[in-house]
Order: C-alpha cells, then structure tokens, then sequence
C-alpha cells in the first residue's frame, strides 16, 4: 500500500463515525457503476416502498432488524437460528 493511502485512511480513521459514513459513501458512489445493476436498484427500491405504502410491510427497530439478520446467517451457517425470526424476516421488510 502507498504512503499516500496509508496516510489517507490514517487521517479517515481519525474522523468521527458520521464523517467516516459519508466518505465511504462518496468513495464507494465514486467508483464505476453498472447501469444494470442501477436500475436493479432503483426498481428494487420503488418495489419496497410500493410495499410499504401498501401496507404490507411492519416496521423493526435497528436492534430487531439486526437481531433477525444474526438469526438468518446463523441459519446459514448451519447454526439454530432463533426460534421464529426467520420465518418473519421477509414480513417486517428486513431480507
């Protein structure tokens, strides 16, 4: 790795979680896009708001959400998920 990167993310890890979000935010927007996958998005965003304009979606907190996505990798791995989390995961608009 360059000087110039190291000293880059040295400076990068110093900043505050927000200003770390919104430089990663600018650097991952910065690189080459597909315009395929862009307007996979881009539907796939208006699809979940349809759905939740519609109702058919509840609303998690973070903690919820976070609790729910632990639960589906666990699942993944082979591991015993918590009961009842992932047959609800798809309902409350989390995966």
């Amino acid at each position: 790795m360059s000087q110039t990167i190291q000293a880059l993310e040295s400076a990068a890890l110093l900043l505050p979680a927000e200003g770390r979000a919104r430089l990663a935010e600018r650097l991952l927007a910065s690189l080459d896009t597909d315009p395929e996958v862009e307007s996979a998005w881009a539907a796939e965003v208006e699809r979940r708001l349809a759905d939740w304009d519609a109702g058919l979606l509840d609303a998690v907190s973070w903690d919820e959400a976070r609790r729910q996505m632990q639960a589906v990798l666990r699942e993944r791995e082979g591991q015993d998920p918590d009961p009842g989390v992932a047959r609800n995961s798809r309902r409350a608009g989390v995966l």
